[in-house]
């Protein structure tokens, strides 16, 4: 069963096609790419999918239902979003959870209130951006954000982890193996932060088996707990897009144009016969600004330039050792890695 974050509103185009910073809205054509590959799940959990407002995260859940595509993470209604999401493979119930740090309401300017069912949340939305000339309220504001600082997560944002937990343990009562696609951490960082840290133990010691992270858009480190419990802090960018190779990540410690596809296999209902393993990708935008993703084991076999292909393997290496965490490894050249 093959799964993704979709990034990204299919709202339409009388809600306009964009891809601007905040405003992302794309042709459902991609659905038929996306079909046509495989994919079954997709998550819509992420802070892009209130970019065409509410009207937009509506068309898009219509929309993947009109192609037959399954979502998570966005709902229609509070008993869409109340039901447990769970597919049986191979004899196997494995339930999908997906959640987002936020919306970007403080840009978009959409906030939910009475309909919060709309989108699973880690935290509260952002708050509203206070007029610069209110000198009062700036100085409210930024008074309560250093002293919400001092605050534990696990207290700060209290109500929303009260529900996630509930949604775990719903999600453990009726299948084998739970899996949650989060999309939390800092764009471009080179390490996970703080928060992304707290959110993958506390998904981990609630009962989730498998964290599949994504937003920061490169790849971050993996983790294992326990009796194989996996935790992946972010996969990357499946596809890198014109510009994403910018100045904004100009930096050889990120590399963003890699990023990794993880394989898990669930051989019973046993963790300990679960075998977790990833595969190094790597997305070229060609002179059309169109990008091509390949598997990076197959663009060194067949790199003929010795100094260029030295420097995929250099890249090999090093993806490697950051997504398993560990600088003491030998790393041979294959097309998959297990993890530990």
């Amino acid at each position: 069963m093959v799964i993704s974050n979709l990034e990204t509103p299919l709202a339409g185009q009388s809600l306009k096609y964009t891809y601007e910073k905040w405003s992302f809205n794309t042709p459902e054509t991609l659905l038929y790419a996306l079909k046509d590959l495989g994919f079954k799940l997709l998550s819509t959990a992420n802070n892009h999918c209130l970019d065409r407002g509410k009207e937009g995260l509506l068309k898009t859940l219509l929309t993947l239902d009109r192609f037959g595509i399954d979502h998570i993470g966005t709902y229609a209604t509070q008993r869409d979003r109340d039901l447990s999401y769970i597919r049986t493979i191979s004899e196997l119930r494995i339930a999908f959870l997906a959640y987002t740090y936020g919306t970007n309401s403080s840009f978009n300017k959409e906030y939910l209130e009475e309909d919060g069912y709309m989108v699973n949340l880690f935290q509260p939305q952002e708050k509203k951006v206070i007029n610069k000339n209110d000198y009062f309220h700036r100085v409210i504001n930024k008074s309560f954000r250093i002293f919400s600082s001092f605050i534990p997560y696990k207290w700060r944002f209290y109500s929303n982890l009260k529900q996630l937990r509930n949604d775990i343990k719903q999600s453990k009562e009726k299948a084998d193996f739970v899996v949650m696609c989060m999309h939390c951490g800092g764009q471009y960082n080179a390490v996970p932060d703080k928060y992304t840290s707290f959110l993958v133990d506390y998904l981990l010691d609630n009962g989730v088996n498998f964290v599949i992270g994504n937003h920061p858009h490169v790849v971050h480190k993996s983790k294992k707990k326990g009796n194989q419990n996996f935790a992946f802090y972010s996969l990357g960018d499946l596809c890198s897009y014109p510009g994403s190779e910018g100045s904004c990540c100009d930096n050889a410690s990120i590399r963003s144009s890699y990023s990794i596809i993880v394989h898990i296999d669930f051989q019973n209902r046993k963790l300990d016969s679960v075998s977790c393993k990833f595969e190094i990708v790597k997305s070229i935008i060609d002179n059309q600004g169109l990008s091509q993703v390949f598997s990076l084991y197959d663009l060194i076999l067949h790199e003929e330039n010795v100094e260029k292909k030295n420097e995929l393997l250099a890249d090999n290496e090093w993806i490697v050792r950051k997504v398993t965490d560990s600088q003491q490894i030998k790393v041979d050249l294959k097309r998959e890695y297990s993890l530990f």
